[in-house]
């Protein structure tokens, strides 16, 4: 993961969702978020894209479904968040 690479709250919420079981669909991921949050299926899906696009987050195709899965431990994002709060200050 490129360090400067930040990750939105709103994207660790997605994120949350992933390191607890995965690999997941978007229905599934969109089913565990709306529990805590009132969003939009698209909201989510934009959400899940963006992190793809920063290669935080990837998928594998099975027939019509795609099943994302985190590229980085939990331990190594709280890591790296750590260090940009300390930097910052």
């Amino acid at each position: 993961m490129d360090l400067s690479v930040t990750i939105s709250d709103s994207e660790w919420d997605i994120m949350e969702v992933l390191w607890e079981k995965n690999p997941q669909t978007s229905r599934e991921i969109i089913e565990k978020v709306q529990q805590n949050n009132d969003w939009q299926p698209t909201t989510i899906k934009t959400l899940i894209s963006r992190l793809v696009d920063k290669n935080i987050v990837s998928y594998e195709k099975r027939g019509k479904a795609h099943y994302y899965y985190p590229l980085l431990p939990r331990e190594k994002c709280l890591r790296i968040k750590s260090n940009k709060f300390i930097k910052k200050f």
